[in-house]
Order: structure tokens, then sequence, then C-alpha cells
């Protein structure tokens, strides 16, 4: 994930903050409100999304 200066992987999510393990192998600490309140660029979207479709049938 990318959001301003923060450039890293989300390893936990707690209830006050995130924890991400950044590229050069450093963790940061990150309050939940300053990523709420950021343009989050989530590289680990998936091209692809899979959706289930429940046909329901009666006879």
């Amino acid at each position: 994930m990318t959001s301003g200066e923060i450039d890293g992987t989300v390893e936990e999510v707690g209830f006050r903050s995130t924890r991400i393990r950044t590229f050069r192998n450093s963790v940061m600490y990150v309050p939940n409100g300053k990523i709420a309140d950021a343009v989050v660029d989530n590289h680990g979207l998936r091209q692809y999304r899979r959706f289930f479709h429940h046909a329901d049938h009666h006879l």
C-alpha cells in the first residue's frame, strides 16, 4: 500500500493503529485515523473479482 509518506505491506490492523512493514524492512505504526483520512493506493487489489451467483430453483 502507498499513502503519502507511507509505502509498504500491511501486517496487522489493530483497534487504534495499523502495523506496516516498509520495503526497507522497517516497521511503522500508523494511527488508523490517519489512514482513514488519506488516499490509499492498495497494490494488492486483484484484477478480477470472484463472485458467487445463487440461483434459487424451486421445483
